[in-house]
């Protein structure tokens, strides 16, 4: 498959995710700046509102590949709207980090298609992430295709298995992106 098949294709998943949330109603809302205690909040505290896209690099964070300087950096506290069954309500998540290795991709569905959305979580919260994630992401019921995967710098995978999708650290926060 072609560069430009993988664009047409990817442009198509998301024309698809869109008819398919409008169909459904439904489509989560994506924070990352507010300070909500509740129970993915390890401290309850916020991190600090200046973010700089240019880290410098350790030797845990030598391998991995740059996070693009487009991103928009969540704050070290980052929040999931519930978009279903508690629906407006926000969980907070630990996404600070030191490296890299601190790391890891959390998951959430987004659509009632299956699409989701790739957060950047510290390693220690993923299972309480991923309970909240169980209890908050839509389930599939409509009768469309999922959008491959989002990450946090806005970006859509241009592959079914998101091989493209990583995570890193900059400035002390978890964030996916998809490499180039």
């Amino acid at each position: 498959m072609t560069r430009s098949s993988s664009i047409a294709l990817a442009s198509l998943a998301l024309v698809t995710l869109s008819i398919g949330a409008l169909a459904c109603g439904q489509l989560a809302t994506i924070g990352s700046d507010r300070s909500d205690e509740s129970a993915l909040s390890p401290n309850g505290q916020p991190g600090p509102a200046d973010a700089s896209l240019d880290p410098a690099p350790t030797p845990d964070d030598a391998a991995a590949p740059p996070i693009p300087q487009d991103a928009s950096l969540p704050s070290p506290q980052g929040t999931l709207t519930c978009p279903s069954s508690d629906a407006g309500v926000t969980y907070t998540y630990d996404r600070s980090c030191t490296a890299a290795s601190d790391c890891v991709i959390g998951f959430l569905s987004i659509d009632c298609c299956g699409s989701q959305m790739a957060y950047g979580i510290n390693a220690a919260a993923k299972s309480r992430f991923d309970e909240t994630a169980l209890t908050c992401g839509i389930r599939g019921v409509c009768d469309c295709a999922a959008e491959y995967v989002r990450s946090e710098d806005g970006a859509t995978s241009l592959y079914a298995d998101h091989h493209d999708l990583q995570v890193g650290c900059a400035d002390q926060r978890c964030i996916t992106y998809i490499a180039k």
